[in-house]
C-alpha cells in the first residue's frame, strides 16, 4: 500500500484533489500487479506443444495434403530445370536437384514431429538457464514485489513509475500471446513452407521458415538469461548498496524494474529484426514480393508522367490579336532574279 497521505484543510481542494488521484492510481496498480505477474511468472519462459491440440494438428493435416499433392508441379519444375541444363542454364544438374526434392518432401511430411522437439528443446534450454536459482514462478514473485516496493514508497512518482512498469508487463503479456500465435501459424503452414526445399528458386522459403521458427524458441531462452542475471545480480541488496547513491535506494529500484522489464519487452523485436528477415538483416522473400508489386503499381502511374514531361510542353502556334482573326497564310517567295555581269573585255 501507498504511504499515507498528509492531513489536508476542509477548503484545500488541490490537496484532496491530489489524493484522490494518487490514490485511484494506487487502486489500478494494486489490482494489476498480481493477476499480470502470476501470468509472466506461468507462462514466459515456455511455449506449450501446439501440435498436439486437435485443431493445430488438423490445420497441418490439411496444409500436409496440399504440399504433397502439389509436389509434382515441384517435381516437374525440377525436370524442366534439369534438362535446361546447358543449354539454358549451366548451374543447376540432376545431381543438384535430385537431393533437393527428396529433402523437400521428407521435411514437409517430418515437420511436426521435427517442431515438436524443437519446442522440448527450447523449454528445455530455458529451464536449463532459468534453474541456475530461479523459476519461472519465483521470478514473477520477485518482479511483483519489487513493484509494491516501489509503490509503497509513496508520492505520485513512485505511483506513475510503478504504473509504467504494469504497462511493460502488459506488454510483456501480449507479446506472448503474440508469440504462441505466430507459433501455431508457422506450425501450420510449414508442410508447403518446408516443401520448398524441393528447388533452389523456391529454397529462400523454407530457409525463412526456419529462421522465423528458430527466432521464437529464442526468446524464451534470452528472457529467461535476462531474469536470472537481474534476481542474482541486478536486484540484489548487495548490488543496490554497491551501485545505488546514498538516500536514493527506492528510486534506483524503481529504475532497475523498468530496465529489466523494458530489456524482456524488447527482447523479441531484437530478435524478430535479425531472424524473421533473410539473411539477417536483409528482405525477406515475402516483403520482396511487397516491395516489387508496390513499386510496379506505383511506376506503371508514373512512368506516363515523367515521360510526358521529358518530352517538353506542347508547341503551339502564335495567337492572333484579339478580334483579328486567323492570321492570312504568308506570301509566296519571288524568285530571285538573276543580275548579268558584264564581261571584261580582253585586251
Amino acid at each position: 500500500m501507498a504511504a499515507a497521505a498528509p492531513a489536508c484543510g476542509v477548503l484545500d481542494l488541490s490537496c484532496h484533489v491530489a489524493g484522490a488521484v494518487s490514490s485511484w492510481f494506487t487502486s489500478l496498480v494494486t489490482s494489476a500487479v498480481s493477476p499480470l505477474f502470476a501470468l509472466i511468472g506461468r507462462t514466459l519462459l515456455t511455449t506449450p506443444q501446439a501440435g498436439q491440440f486437435a485443431t493445430v494438428h488438423s490445420l497441418w493435416t490439411g496444409s500436409l495434403a496440399i504440399a504433397d499433392a502439389g509436389y509434382v508441379l515441384l517435381v516437374l519444375a525440377g525436370g524442366i530445370i534439369v534438362m535446361g541444363h546447358q543449354t539454358v542454364q549451366s548451374s543447376w544438374a540432376v545431381k543438384d536437384i535430385a537431393p533437393r526434392l527428396v529433402v523437400g518432401f521428407l521435411a514437409a511430411n517430418l515437420s511436426l514431429p521435427l517442431a515438436s522437439r524443437a519446442i522440448a528443446l527450447a523449454d528445455g534450454l530455458s529451464g536449463a538457464i532459468a534453474g541456475q536459482g530461479l523459476d519461472p514462478a519465483q521470478a514473477g514473485a520477485m518482479l511483483r514485489s519489487l513493484t509494491l516496493r516501489v509503490l509503497s514508497s509513496g508520492g505520485m512518482f513512485f505511483v506513475l513509475l510503478a504504473l509504467f512498469a504494469v504497462a511493460l508487463v502488459l506488454v510483456l503479456a501480449v507479446v506472448f500471446v503474440a508469440r504462441l500465435m505466430l507459433t501455431v501459424l508457422l506450425i501450420a503452414v510449414a508442410p508447403l513452407a518446408l516443401a520448398c526445399h524441393a528447388l533452389p528458386q523456391t529454397e529462400g522459403i523454407a530457409r525463412w521458415w526456419w529462421r522465423a521458427f528458430a527466432g521464437l524458441l529464442l526468446i524464451q531462452s534470452a528472457q529467461a538469461l535476462v531474469l536470472v542475471a537481474a534476481a542474482r545480480v541486478f536486484l540484489t541488496e548487495q548490488w543496490v548498496t554497491l551501485t545505488a547513491p546514498p538516500g536514493s535506494v527506492s528510486g534506483f529500484d524503481a529504475i532497475q524494474l523498468l530496465c529489466v522489464l523494458y530489456i524482456l519487452a524488447r527482447i523479441p523485436f531484437w530478435i524478430g529484426r535479425r531472424t524473421l528477415t533473410a539473411g539477417g538483416g536483409r528482405r525477406g522473400p515475402l516483403s520482396s514480393a511487397a516491395r516489387f508489386a508496390f513499386a510496379a503499381v506505383v511506376l506503371r502511374r508514373v512512368a506516363p508522367v515523367l515521360s510526358g514531361r521529358a518530352a517538353g510542353p506542347p508547341r503551339h502556334p502564335p495567337a492572333s490579336p484579339a478580334g483579328s482573326g486567323p492570321l492570312p497564310p504568308a506570301p509566296p517567295r519571288p524568285p530571285s532574279a538573276t543580275v548579268p555581269t558584264a564581261s571584261t573585255p580582253s585586251p
